[in-house]
């Protein structure tokens, strides 16, 4: 072997650690989980201190597992959260997540607005409280004497990057879903830095995702156990980095993935600027955008009927047994507020239909139904027409739920082999900075290994198709 790549994917509710070899063979994995700190409504943040922890300890127990001294080290990343950091690099605040809601009322009335119009069509990034371009603003107007005293305003993956390599830098993926950069210059827009209250420098230098962020420092060195001067890649945003792990290159297939939250995501080379819908453009590089659509309800609805309900008894098979439209039931998936395509922070779940027969498995089939339709909807607001999905996310080991998708629209899914889909756009990334690949399509050349796939049922599908419309209307009839 002559180069191994470590992946560092940061999750909202895990970090993964990989190892992959130059064919994108994953060699060992490592997963850490943590809480996500909500002690009020709206309010959704992480200890910035215990996901380092779980990063240093990632790379020590793969170091450990495979032997390997890596190459480089690239980074994956949840998009939009925001830390404060002080002069001297101490943490303000913990990492406010792209759930928290706190900045609602601000993201209503900029989305009412004609800027907020016109700053969504210069930075490509939807109007709403998950972007830190309304949590600064948030910032701005109810603590301005800590705002002005941060000396560096930045995500979890600039944090930490800044922990391995003692410099300040973010990639354009990662900048671009900020609501602070310029889609088509590739720089921060300068009035949406005025609106939010703050400076150029107090912002980290911008890089490619295939720039290195720097080397590893020989304090961090001795907490991961690696050598020092490792070089560490950028890399870049989990949404971006999940089209370029599965190879979707283009806009004939869009990307489907569900964990905690779900999206929907086609390649394109050019921005599909819709300022109703709200679409999300985030550039990957210069030729190429990932356009969607994000939910903010994926596998935690599935997980909040397990845990707040104490259904801890439901299983694929069961669900899998009840036919197509749950007997009548529609789950409303809104636990969390929605982004696309309503664009309601404010949103509630709702079960319609619920009568004495209904059982928690058909309660199952309906959250997994109803999170598929969120998806759907969001499809139908891009503009360009697809032949087929390829899907990643932990949903993928669940048969029911990857059936329940392709029924819905009606089309095969192509499943990726690894729930760890953006951990390997990362790796795919340090490959091409490595120069071990020129660019990303000439591995899509060489990759052999069909995927697994997943093909409509036609009367399924018919099911989905009269009950969708019914779906659509409900959030109009009780929002």
């Amino acid at each position: 072997m002559n180069k191994a790549i470590f992946a560092i994917d940061l999750g909202t509710t895990a970090t993964k650690v990989l190892a992959f070899d130059e064919q994108l063979n994953v060699l060992a994995k490592f997963s850490q989980s943590y809480p996500i700190l909500s002690t009020s409504d709206g309010f959704q943040e992480q200890e910035p201190a215990v996901l380092f922890h779980a990063v240093c300890e990632g790379l020590k127990f793969i170091a450990r597992q495979t032997g390997i001294v890596p190459d480089r080290l690239c980074f994956s990343s949840a998009m939009h959260s925001l830390i404060l950091v002080g002069k001297n690099h101490e943490p303000l605040t913990n990492a406010i997540l792209w759930s928290d809601i706190r900045s609602a009322e601000i993201a209503e009335r900029l989305r009412a607005s004609d800027w907020g119009k016109e700053i969504y069509a210069v930075s490509g990034t939807p109007v709403h409280p998950m972007s830190p371009l309304c949590k600064l603003r948030w910032f701005r107007e109810k603590y301005p004497a800590l705002l002005s005293s941060a000396s560096k305003l930045v995500s979890i993956k600039d944090y930490i990057l800044f922990l391995l390599t003692g410099a300040w830098c973010t990639d354009w993926s990662m900048a671009s879903a900020t609501g602070l950069w310029d889609i088509l210059t590739n720089d921060w827009h300068p009035e949406a830095l005025v609106w939010a209250g703050i400076s150029r420098e107090q912002l980290p230098a911008l890089g490619k995702v295939t720039d290195l962020a720097g080397y590893l420092t020989n304090e961090a060195a001795e907490k991961t156990q690696l050598p020092s001067g490792t070089p560490i890649v950028l890399g870049g945003s989990d949404g971006c980095l999940a089209n370029l792990g599965a190879l979707v290159l283009d806009a004939q297939t869009a990307c489907v993935s569900i964990g905690t939250s779900g999206a929907y995501r086609c390649t394109v080379a050019a921005p599909a600027i819709d300022v109703e819908a709200q679409l999300f453009n985030y550039r990957i590089d210069e030729k190429r955008l990932v356009c969607g659509g994000a939910t903010n309800n994926g596998g935690n609805v599935y997980q909040w009927l397990r845990e707040q309900w104490g259904w801890s008894s439901l299983d694929d098979k069961s669900i899998g047994s009840i036919a197509p439209g749950a007997e009548g039931l529609f789950f409303l998936p809104y636990l969390l507020g929605e982004r696309a395509p309503i664009w309601d922070a404010r949103a509630s779940g709702a079960i319609i239909g619920l009568k004495w027969k209904h059982t928690p498995v058909q309660v199952a089939r309906a959250a997994m139904e109803g999170v598929a339709y969120s998806l759907y909807q969001i499809s139908r607001k891009l503009p360009m027409p697809v032949s087929a999905l390829s899907v990643g996310g932990g949903f993928t080991q669940s048969p029911t739920w990857l059936q329940i998708l392709s029924d819905v629209f009606n089309l095969p899914l192509l499943i990726q082999d690894s729930a760890e889909i953006s951990a390997r756009g990362a790796a795919l990334i340090a490959l091409k900075q490595a120069g071990v690949i020129a660019d990303y399509d000439l591995f899509l050349a060489t990759e052999a290994s069909e995927p697994l796939r997943v093909y409509p049922i036609a009367e399924n599908h018919e099911v989905y198709r009269r009950n969708f419309p019914v779906f659509e209307g409900m959030y109009m009839k009780i929002g």
